[in-house]
């Protein structure tokens, strides 16, 4: 997981969100975030509204992430 947040630039949020079918040929497609839960302060929700428009993107592996 440290490697996904350092090599690629991934909010922790976004990461946390990630589904294998995300993945495609060394490419991520970010579309989901892991949000809290606004009625109750101890739950979370993944959620597919994205922090702005650029946020929902597509990022390459680096290939230290790959192996």
């Amino acid at each position: 997981m440290w490697a996904l947040l350092f090599a690629t630039g991934l909010r922790p949020q976004e990461a946390l969100a990630l589904k294998w079918k995300d993945l495609d040929d060394g490419w991520l497609r970010v579309r989901r975030v892991v949000k809290r839960d606004s009625a109750e302060k101890r739950s979370y929700e993944i959620s597919e509204q994205m922090k702005t428009k650029r946020s929902r993107r597509r990022v390459k592996l680096p290939n230290v992430v790959q192996e």
